[in-house]
């Protein structure tokens, strides 16, 4: 495009139209990137985007634009990281730079994966400030605007390909707008190739409107005309893994925030997560999902209800999360040190009643507690230690059934949630398993032993449902064998067909004893690692709260009991600890795809654009140094070498718009040039020496070489001297 001012067309109308088409453009790819990458809240992304656009429309120094946009990204980062902090202390400001510091010492030690939220999200907004300026400058370059169109097709297209989001609609979006800028580049060639005037060229009205007029035709056409049937095999349905001949993609284990597609076979990991010290083993609670789609869990609760202040101690809280007043419990105390891994929510058995966090040079900050879990603000990251003091109650199946008598009902329906297309036979099923049990726990108990006995775990051989079948379907009537996501998901829909409020659980196991930190004390010191991540189920009981359930087969979960007299505990059999308990689990689907992600896939591929583009940019420059290249490398064929660089300086300055005359020699054709400005008095010097060689046949000396040399570096750098200006 022609600039002839400040920034794009000098014409203020034409520059907005030009960045509101130009947003338009990026939102219809950042969106699919972000419903890929189940980012949340993208809008808050889009806002810093329309603001560098806005900073460079306003401002044309660049040192101003560059500190403006600094300035918006920190106070970006304090909004929605420090809100609570004085935007005029700077503590969160040091903090920021802390963070952003440590960069280093941890890319140098190979510990990316341990980088803070706010390091990760500084380099995310860093990112999107070099694509402003890639998709800007491509509004003066039309080459970059047409391979923004293709690679951004690609991407679109991979992610409606590859995942579960429908992009098709953005495809067809991205096309039209990248359609719409490449007219609007053209039309100042247009104008002043047919001598515009001036109040013309200010409102494009009509060329824009034929533009969009032109392409919705064409697309609408195309999408409207009767397609020919695939003459090849589907290659998508092999890659994605839905054909029945081929194995889908392993997962690997480990515990991560998406759950809503399980099943599977997956890797298993023996990665350290953290290390715990405590006074009982027991399962760590990470958080709990209430909303079963038929796919995997959902949490639609944590934006639905408000979050309740820490630690309140309400109705609210006893009623959905708390142990009920008349169950007995006992304290039970963890030093829980991290290893590795990006976590947002605070582990610990049970119900928590007290958290402190012992590292003070980076210390774990609470942000609120929700009945689902307790959420930090930023991350748990390598390095940070917390205290947590939790209340495991006593199982006593009697005393559970006592309570139930004499408890008043409860009316939870966010537990007891079901999809309307769940099959009936998991009714039907629920209502055989629970036949002639009279109240819940016996119920709930059935369920359990059911899957535990007639269901078989694995972690390798495990099928991926087909496209809309249910996840708990397929496992209980065709699979029939599964690893914890498939049990526990399974105890959770089987127990809300029999009317028990229910809700699914994930965490990690008790992890790997390591005896007790001192001689004779009960505090004893366990690792957890990404192959103890595990769900399980709890399902409300009246008068007792919420108990787990462990429906894995093979697993045990740790209990805790009342004192029982020495010689009682003699007489009581030990328990022989199951092999196959020291499994990995996968623990809810919280999975990286071993393989990398399809997201890279597109990232690398927008990468391998740029870079073509950026070569193409500055293919003078490169010329010159590959025939610099030639000379140093061809001492003993200088003079073929003198040759061939006039012929390659002769195609530099036709692609930079100098043609040369066939009936013109070459040294007519640079007096041609020289008489207009076009070239410089260097012309004379290199034809001389060009004609010695050419057409004398014979060979230069070497300080003649330096000088053609040097000569032809001068003039390509003329030519791009004279481009620019």
């Amino acid at each position: 495009m022609q600039r002839t001012t400040n920034w794009f067309t000098g014409v203020w109308f034409r520059d907005i139209l030009l960045v509101v088409v130009l947003f338009c453009w990026m939102y219809q790819l950042l969106t699919p990137l972000g419903l890929a990458g189940r980012i949340p809240n993208m809008a808050v992304f889009y806002s810093l985007i329309g603001l560098f656009l806005l900073i460079d429309l306003l401002f044309s120094m660049q040192s101003v634009r560059i500190l403006l946009k600094l300035f918006a990204i920190f106070v970006w980062l304090h909004l929605h990281f420090y809100a609570n902090a004085n935007f005029f202390s700077l503590d969160w400001f040091q903090n920021i730079l802390h963070e952003i510091g440590s960069v280093t010492s941890l890319l140098a030690g190979d510990r990316v994966a341990s980088l803070s939220e706010i390091a990760r999200t500084f380099f995310f907004l860093l990112y999107l400030w070099v694509m402003v300026i890639v998709f800007r400058n491509a509004l003066v370059h039309r080459i970059w605007l047409i391979v923004l169109l293709l690679v951004g097709e690609v991407v679109i297209s991979v992610i409606d390909t590859f995942f579960t989001v429908d992009a098709s609609g953005y495809v067809v979006r991205y096309f039209l707008i990248g359609f719409v800028l490449l007219s609007l580049s053209l039309l100042p060639v247009v104008e002043k190739w047919a001598l515009l005037p001036e109040r013309i060229r200010i409102w494009p009205v009509k060329w824009l409107v034929w533009t969009v007029a032109v392409s919705m035709a064409a697309v609408g056409t195309g999408m409207a005309f009767p397609k020919y049937p695939a003459a090849w095999p589907d290659p998508v349905s092999y890659l994605k893994g839905t054909d029945k001949n081929v194995v889908n993609m392993p997962k690997k284990i480990g515990y991560g925030g998406d759950d809503s597609k399980l099943g599977g076979p997956y890797v298993s990991d023996s990665s350290v997560v953290f290390t715990v010290v405590a006074n009982e083993a027991g399962y760590y609670r990470g958080e709990s999902k209430t909303n079963y789609t038929g796919k995997g869990w959902t949490d639609v609760s944590l934006t639905d209800h408000s979050k309740q202040p820490l630690q309140t101690l309400t109705p609210s809280y006893q009623k959905t999360y708390g142990i009920l007043p008349d169950v007995k419990s006992k304290q039970v105390e963890q030093e829980i040190h991290i290893e590795n891994g990006q976590f947002r929510v605070i582990f610990g058995q049970y119900q928590m009643m007290s958290f402190d966090s012992l590292t003070s040079e980076n210390p774990v900050q609470m942000q609120s507690f929700h009945p689902s879990s307790w959420r930090i603000s930023g991350d748990l990251r390598s390095g940070q230690t917390y205290k947590a003091v939790s209340q495991v109650p006593f199982y006593d199946p009697e005393k559970i059934k006592e309570r139930e008598l004499s408890a008043a009902q409860v009316n939870l329906p966010d537990y007891l949630q079901l999809p309307d297309e769940l099959p009936e036979r998991v009714k039907s099923l629920a209502e055989r398993i629970t036949a002639g049990k009279t109240d819940p726990y016996e119920k709930a108990t059935a369920i359990e032993q059911y899957l535990r006995q007639n269901y078989t775990y694995e972690t390798e051989n495990v099928p991926f449902p087909a496209e809309g079948q249910d996840f708990v379907d397929q496992f209980l009537f065709e699979s029939k064998k599964g690893y914890c996501d498939h049990f526990s998901s399974s105890m959770v829909v089987l127990a809300r067909e029999v009317g028990l409020p229910a809700r699914w659980v994930k965490g990690f196991t008790q992890g790997e004893l390591q005896g007790p930190v001192s001689p004779g004390s009960e505090m004893k010191k366990y690792v957890i690692r990404n192959k103890d991540a595990h769900s399980w189920a709890e399902v409300f009981i009246p008068g007792s709260g919420w108990i787990p359930f462990e429906a894995t087969a093979t697993f045990t979960q740790p209990t805790v009991r009342d004192a029982v007299p020495a010689e009682a505990q003699a007489d009581q059999p030990k328990q022989a600890e199951t092999p196959d308990a020291k499994q990995a689990d996968n623990g809810v689907n919280l999975v990286q795809k071993v393989g990398g992600s399809l997201v890279a896939w597109g990232a690398a591929a927008l990468l391998v654009g740029l870079l073509f583009v950026v070569a193409y940019r500055f293919r003078n420059q490169l010329i010159a140094l590959w025939v610099k290249r030639g000379l140093e490398q061809e001492h003993s064929e200088v003079s073929s070498a003198v040759v061939t660089a006039v012929g390659r300086l002769l195609r530099v300055l036709q692609r930079s718009g100098l043609r040369r005359n066939p009936d013109f020699t070459v040294r007519e054709f640079g007096a041609e040039k020289i008489g207009n400005g076009t070239l410089g008095a260097e012309w004379i010097s290199l034809v001389r020496i060009f004609e010695r060689v050419r057409y004398g046949n014979k060979r230069i000396r070497k300080e003649e070489a330096s000088q053609f040399q040097e000569l032809w570096e001068r003039i390509v750098r003329f030519i791009g001297r004279t481009k620019k200006d």
